[in-house]
């Protein structure tokens, strides 16, 4: 009842009284948006005061700017049982959706554009079943969302990624989808590839900038996952290759290996929603990797691209032995990332097609079949010259995959062949120990961690 009273209050006299200052106004925001969270003032009474419009009349003064970018996504928040807030939402909507021009008027100035992506954000977040009901009307909402994950900044796109997530969590329900809302996430997949380009210099970004945006590249690549969940994967995949492709048309020196890699990565992260059965977009994908440009970040995103898609390839044994020469050419590499890119792939490879395939009978040697095991096998010779040689540059952790994927493909073997090769393997990584421990004078610490740094993890040993 006293916050009531002091409400009546303030709308008298915030924009009235004279000496009220934007300070004081911004104090009177703030006060206002504790009693909104503490539930002391309720959406509705807001709603019949002077005050709810000019927290958006606000929105133009630099002064209140933040404060009532806060006072209106709280308002909005408070407004979530739709059934209940009805009348409030019919008020606020039309002057949420006035703001959307300001998007471009306000280009260039980055924390308003944070501010204004957080209340589309809200708003879009909370009436995400309106959205659906009526999109016709509220889809200029989404329509802003999607300029905001467009906005350069990407200290500013994640705000818009929750919305996309449970709005693609609600369509996933309903049995058709307004054709509006399957162009707003083709625009969104599209957007994203275009965020994940390193830039035109990499060096550009320091260590920590580097590891950030790296690691940004991964949440963004949950994004592309909620697209794939609304525009289904293989319709995702077949968009990203055509990027691919359209760079490829062009001549080798009009392409930069940024154009290249982005849609790589994406592929990569759609990977984990694709169909093992899928013959339509993986196929096309698997023929274009012997087309990619020889460009170390290149090769290191298509391997991991063989990493992700290892359960297919199983399904598709025909596959395997390129996969292996791809592989093996990764390990002739002198780039670190793409040496352990190969380790990796050859892990999982090995891992997902230690199996003979369903598709193939279950023999381990057929001349007129392919058999997964024995493409391996064949395989291993190559692996033991790599570990004797360039093998050896690579750190622990990397080995260590290297050596999961020979223990793989031992496991699948026969008794007999398996015991030969886990001899072979063995014996080198005991050799390097006994010229160690062997010497006449104690082995020094350097020598120690040398040895130690060759072996692969004890449990793999």
């Amino acid at each position: 009842m006293v916050c009531q009273k002091v409400l009546k209050a303030l709308d008298s006299s915030i924009t009235t009284i004279a000496g009220v200052t934007p300070a004081v106004q911004s104090q009177v925001f703030h006060c206002l948006r504790s009693w909104l969270v503490a539930g002391e003032v309720s959406a509705a009474a807001l709603a019949e005061t002077p005050l709810l419009a000019f927290s958006f009349e606000a929105l133009a003064s630099d002064d209140l700017f933040d404060a009532a970018v806060d006072v209106i996504c709280e308002l909005i928040h408070e407004t979530q049982e739709i059934d209940d807030n009805m009348a409030v939402i019919q008020v606020i909507v039309p002057l949420i959706i006035a703001l959307k021009p300001r998007l471009l008027q306000q280009r260039e100035d980055p924390d308003k554009i944070r501010g204004y992506a957080r209340i589309f954000a809200e708003a879009g977040e909370t009436y995400r079943i309106l959205l659906l009901q009526h999109t016709e009307t509220f889809f200029p909402i989404v329509e802003a969302i999607g300029e905001c994950s467009a906005y350069p900044d990407l200290d500013i796109v994640p705000i818009t990624f929750p919305f996309w997530m449970r709005l693609a969590q609600n369509i996933g329900k309903k049995s058709s989808v307004s054709p509006s809302l399957l162009e707003a996430y083709q625009r969104l997949m599209q957007v994203i590839i275009r965020h994940l380009h390193f830039p035109a210099d990499p060096d550009s970004l320091t260590g920590q900038e580097a590891d950030n945006f790296r690691s940004f590249r991964h949440v963004m690549g949950d994004t592309l996952k909620d697209c794939c969940f609304v525009l289904r994967t293989d319709t995702c995949l077949l968009a990203t290759h055509g990027l691919i492709t359209a760079a490829l048309s062009r001549a080798p020196d009009a392409v930069s290996w940024q154009e290249i890699e982005a849609p790589l990565f994406a592929m990569r992260s759609m990977g984990a929603e694709i169909d093992p059965n899928d013959q339509n977009a993986v196929p096309k994908i698997m023929a274009l990797l012997p087309l990619l440009p020889d460009h170390p970040r290149v090769r290191y995103a298509a391997l991991l691209i063989i990493s992700r898609y290892t359960e297919w390839i199983n399904m598709h044994p025909d596959y395997i032995n390129f996969q292996l020469q791809y592989i093996a050419a990764g390990f002739e590499e002198h780039d670190a990332e793409v040496l352990a890119a190969a380790g990796q792939a050859l892990k999982y490879l090995c891992q997902d097609c230690k199996q003979v395939s369903p598709h193939s009978p279950n023999l381990y040697f057929d001349s007129d079949l392919i058999c997964i095991v024995q493409h391996l096998v064949d395989f291993l010779p190559t692996l033991h010259s790599f570990l004797s040689g360039t093998g050896a540059k690579l750190v622990q952790d990397d080995r260590r995959q290297v050596y999961e994927a020979i223990a793989h493909v031992i496991s699948a073997m026969p008794m007999e062949r398996a015991a030969e090769f886990l001899r072979t393997f063995s014996l080198d990584i005991l050799g390097k120990i006994h010229s160690v421990v062997s010497q006449r004078l104690p082995p020094s610490k350097e020598e120690l961690l040398d040895v130690n740094s060759t072996l692969p993890s004890p449990r793999i040993v």
